[in-house]
């Protein structure tokens, strides 16, 4: 039995239909995601239990939630999403309702290119001891960290989380042109849980995306340097034409004007030219 806290997700068409619980983030998509999708086209939706929100990661596909086309947008019970051929509904925790197996939504663990991340007992520290933490941190009050403040203020607007008069108030302001960061930091994270599960993950996907910046930009780079030499090449091919068809035209003016002016042509030079070379490989006969 589901108890009264607990959220789930039904899955009402698809491969594999079924409910899962949804005690944190699920991934729908393709392999290596905690539900299977066909035909996602590299995307993924990520179904965020607390507070309930849908996330599409990714620009190929679009999902429908209650019909209405979304990228992002919070979700209640009852919510129906459309997305590549299946049907999903999410029941956020409300009611206890009795749990039905799921037959195989769940991915099959095939191999992945991408690391496992490490438990947290296994990075450096005996298993089971607790993450060391630095002594001059503890002393530190949130106020004393502006950085962390706003970045922590801008994760909690966007996961929706954030104090709503707050948020509506300085989205007005940025609009205005007025800005105060740090101000706007303190308002907007008013009675924000800042150890909240879904906080917490955003904000370790940001750190990770942040992480890997300067080797996407190498990428990148790397691309625009192909790009410029291939256009550098066409460009060199198209003037090197061009200038062949303006000496084309040059000589071919010169030779009309020494025509018409002088009644020279170069035919009786062509002429004799040839029969000097058929001579010349003809054998004189």
């Amino acid at each position: 039995m589901l108890g009264p806290m607990d959220s789930s997700i039904d899955i009402k068409s698809g491969e594999n239909p079924g409910r899962i619980l949804w005690a944190e983030r699920v991934r729908v998509g393709g392999e290596g995601c905690d539900v299977l999708a066909l035909n996602t086209a590299g995307d993924e939706l990520h179904l965020w239990p607390d507070p309930p929100r849908l996330v599409l990661a990714g620009s190929s596909t679009t999902p429908l939630v209650n019909g209405r086309a979304v990228e992002e947008c919070s979700l209640e019970e009852g919510d129906t999403i459309q997305w590549q051929g299946m049907v999903i509904v999410v029941h956020p925790a409300t009611a206890a309702e009795e749990a039905i197996p799921l037959k195989g939504a769940y991915p099959s663990k095939g191999t992945s290119d991408a690391p496992k991340r490490p438990d947290r007992g296994s990075l450096n520290r005996p298993t089971g001891a607790s993450a060391p933490v630095d002594p001059n941190l503890r002393k530190l009050d949130l106020h004393d960290l502006p950085v962390a403040r706003r970045i922590l203020a801008g994760i909690a607007a966007e996961m929706g989380v954030g104090h709503k008069p707050a948020v509506k108030r300085w989205q007005a302001a940025v609009l205005r042109g007025e800005w105060d960061a740090d101000v706007c930091a303190t308002e907007v994270l008013e009675g924000v849980d800042l150890e909240a599960k879904a906080l917490c993950e955003r904000s370790g996907r940001i750190q990770r995306d942040l992480l890997m910046t300067s080797f996407q930009r190498g990428i990148r780079g790397a691309g625009r340097k192909a790009r410029g030499a291939a256009r550098g090449g066409s460009a060199i091919l198209l003037a090197n034409l061009v200038a062949l068809l303006v000496y084309s035209l040059l000589i071919g003016t010169l030779l009309i004007l020494v025509r018409a002016r002088w009644e020279y042509s170069l035919d009786g030079m062509v002429d004799g030219l040839l029969e000097g070379l058929g001579s010349l490989f003809g054998g004189g006969s």
